[in-house]
């Protein structure tokens, strides 16, 4: 069970993480991108989703505020990405005595939201579901890039060639195709 250090300081902009794990003697390499929620740094979070596996979409179970926003991140994500992993993440389950998010409503919006795979409660501070939360990422990433790999793979045995004639062949020369 993972538990996260204590010395712990929020996010001010952008904290990258770097790690690599290995799947069925796959080396998987992982950065994480924790872009914090704050205003001023929102207009250039879209920038962060490009190019993204999986997307994590967190709000604290103890301030309704954070998850009453989930709406304009999650599409604020689907405006400016594509072929990602979304998951949904209630954080600060540790908090259960100051609560203003239920479980049931994490769940509910999760069920609305078509693209969100996986809803999850963790604690980053006694790493309750951390560890659950990483093995479902890495699995997601190594789907993708597997996946990835066969239709890269697909499509370059689906290519033809393609024979010019002499007509054709004068055309271009005068045409000065772009091929």
């Amino acid at each position: 069970k993972k538990q996260i250090d204590n010395d712990y300081s929020p996010t001010i902009s952008v904290d990258i993480v770097n790690f690599q794990v290995k799947v069925n003697d796959k080396i998987i390499q992982i950065q994480i991108w924790d872009a914090c929620g704050n205003d001023e740094f929102a207009l250039n979070t879209p920038n962060l989703f490009k190019n993204t596996s999986v997307a994590l979409l967190v709000y604290a179970i103890n301030d309704k505020n954070s998850f009453e926003a989930l709406n304009n991140w999650y599409n604020m994500l689907l405006n400016n990405s594509y072929d990602h992993t979304i998951f949904l993440i209630g954080n600060k389950n540790n908090l259960e005595k100051e609560r203003q998010v239920t479980k049931e409503e994490g769940e509910k919006f999760k069920n609305n939201h078509n693209a969100i795979k996986m809803f999850f409660e963790t604690s980053s501070k006694d790493g309750e579901n951390i560890d659950k939360l990483f093995d479902n990422m890495v699995i997601s990433i190594y789907e993708k890039n597997e996946k990835d790999q066969k239709d890269l793979l697909n499509s370059k045995n689906n290519i033809k060639s393609i024979k010019l004639n002499k007509k054709d062949h004068k055309k271009r020369k005068k045409k000065k195709w772009n091929c």
